[in-house]
């Protein structure tokens, strides 16, 4: 069978035998053109939770080999001698995705190799200089790609030496990007707030002192953060637009292949050692002198009295540079829990922000180790949500198409559409009608065609597009069902609010640890792991919602996970000023 492995059609053949290495190559929307095919979709017998294991794995070797020798490589080319911490704050984001897109993807085309019976295969093969990013987006945007990634294969092949089948390239100088959804045109008060906001950004910028704190993008809701800015005497401030930074370097080749030289003499993991200096960023090799001064010459805090973010440390290149600086300087750098799947998930444990803080603050759990602090639910924390017992049903998607680069996620796309179709499809005549389905405001790229597949289940179905407060949807239903292990499920349960959820793969993505909590959920009937079973579970419930949410097995289980992975906070300030007071010195 002819191998295919992306979703982009000018890989294809269409008048033979074809074997497609997954079913993300099958988009819903070219049904028409691949439907007629003479295919199959390769079926791993090792389930997906063992092939994350292997690729995970791998990983941590190469952390522990590969990371040492490029951080020498870099010190010694910039002339520095800056710490691993240093480095992995800089690149961390960088060096793992990178890793974990590439193993996990050898992976895939090793096992439908010695499987089948392959006769041919065709690539995508871009030019030496188009396909070096310029930072850490730009990368995660082309692996994004379907021809992107289908000129990774090639080059995984071209590491490859146990094929025997003819390979097809197709060459291509430039690649179009992703497009962003146009914004509407603000109205005349917009206009109004936005200058306001901007000249207030300009004068507390100004107004910075080189010894307050940094604090930003902190997670709290908006008055919390600017309370906790008020308690330290300093202005709160938006960074963000001061943290902006494109780099302008030239991928120099010449450079590359003589670093890549320096790389290339381990014996293991040939393909990762080969490859990585052609996907390297220029704002960490030729544009790294370049992004230091930037970070230099804006009014950051020069000698700030601690740092705390739950969201600047992985694609904000120009805070990642003044992070690193400031803790070879000493400084205290503390990172809060954004989300959920932080201390649960087993293939993304620890992160890098985990690793590379000198205290992560937690939503409740602890580690030996003394790194994680148990904090609080950030983004709720001072709010109050509430919910109408005799509204509707509020179904919150999966973020189709959104970090398609995090190798830690166990998610099939296909999959995923064919249970939210039994789902819907299994609710009884009268609850449908009171659905409505939330899509993740960050799927602006494939929204529209999203929606379409979903409104073929239904014509009925109420549709919101990410762009309403989810706050507001919570507060207007009744029961809300999330469709993935979610930060929005923990901060539902953490607000006492009737939820369901429903996901793929079972447990297989939690730690031992995390799964004894989850199984809580699962036996009160919150947690569910097919379509069938949650349907049935809404059906059961729909006409008294809030005296089974209000059950003993239901409120203790709650309450129980929720002390571990979703705690609150009455005194949300109170409470982060002494985790930070008590962990700047130790």
């Amino acid at each position: 069978m002819y191998l295919i492995t992306t979703s982009d059609e000018r890989s294809w053949k269409f008048d033979r035998p074809v074997i497609f290495l997954n079913h993300k190559c099958l988009n819903p929307e070219q049904n028409h053109i691949w439907g007629d095919l003479d295919y199959k979709v390769f079926e791993d017998k090792i389930s997906i939770g063992e092939r994350k294991r292997i690729v995970i794995n791998q990983i941590k070797t190469l952390e522990t080999d590969l990371f040492d020798e490029l951080v020498t490589i870099l010190n010694n080319f910039h002339m520095q001698s800056f710490s691993k911490n240093f480095w992995r704050i800089l690149i961390g984001h960088w060096y793992e995705i990178y890793l974990g897109t590439f193993l996990e993807r050898e992976y895939e085309i090793k096992s439908v190799i010695n499987s089948n019976v392959i006769t041919g295969a065709s690539f995508i093969k871009f030019k030496d200089l188009v396909r070096i990013p310029r930072d850490l987006i730009s990368m995660i945007e082309n692996f994004e790609n379907p021809a992107w990634r289908s000129s990774i294969d090639f080059i995984i092949m071209s590491n490859m030496s146990n094929f025997n089948f003819p390979i097809e390239i197709i060459e291509v100088s430039e690649e179009k990007k992703f497009t962003q959804k146009v914004a509407e045109k603000p109205s005349k008060y917009s206009y109004l707030v936005t200058l306001l906001k901007i000249l207030y950004k300009k004068v507390s910028y100004h107004l910075t002192r080189n010894n307050e704190a940094y604090i930003n993008s902190t997670y709290l809701p908006k008055f919390q953060a600017i309370l906790l800015n008020l308690s330290y005497f300093q202005m709160p401030k938006s960074w963000r637009p001061f943290l902006q930074y494109s780099d302008t370097a030239t991928p120099d080749l010449y450079l590359r292949k003589a670093l890549a030289e320096k790389i290339k003499n381990g014996e293991k993991n040939s393909l990762i050692r080969n490859e990585l200096f052609n996907f390297i960023p220029t704002c960490y090799l030729e544009g790294f002198s370049q992004l230091y001064r930037r970070t230099q010459t804006l009014k950051l805090p020069k000698n700030p009295k601690f740092i705390f973010t739950s969201n600047d440390f992985q694609t904000y290149e120009v805070f990642k540079m003044y992070a690193a600086i400031s803790t070879e300087n000493k400084v205290r750098y503390f990172v809060g829990q954004h989300g959920s799947q932080y201390g649960t998930n087993k293939f993304s444990d620890p992160t890098i922000e985990e690793r590379t803080s000198d205290k992560f603050i937690t939503w409740g759990w602890s580690s030996v180790s003394g790194k994680h602090i148990p904090g609080f639910v950030f983004k709720i924390s001072g709010q109050s949500y509430k919910h109408n017992p005799e509204g509707g049903i509020l179904l919150v998607l999966f973020p189709i198409g959104v970090n398609s680069a995090d190798f830690a996620v166990v998610y099939d796309p296909n999959l995923f559409l064919a249970n939210q179709k039994e789902f819907i499809e299994s609710l009884n005549p009268t609850i449908l009608q009171e659905l409505t389905l939330r899509f993740h405001r960050g799927s602006t790229n494939t929204i529209e065609s999203d929606i379409a597949k979903f409104q073929k289940y239904h014509s009925i179905l109420s549709i919101e597009k990410g762009v309403a407060p989810i706050s507001k949807l919570i507060s207007n239903n009744r029961l809300t069902v999330f469709s993935y292990d979610s930060t929005g499920m923990l901060e539902n349960l953490s607000l006492n609010i009737p939820t369901l959820a429903f996901w793929q793969f079972e447990m297989q993505h939690l730690t031992e640890d995390a799964k004894s909590y989850y199984q809580l959920l699962v036996d009160a009937g919150i947690v569910h792991f097919n379509p069938e079973s949650i349907a049935n579970k809404v059906n059961e419930i729909w006409s008294d919602v809030e005296t089974w949410w209000q059950s003993p097995v239901v409120q203790i289980s709650r309450e129980k996970f929720c002390s571990q992975y979703a705690k609150t906070s009455k005194k949300p300030i109170r409470d982060l000023r002494k985790i930070i007071r008590e962990n700047l010195t130790n």
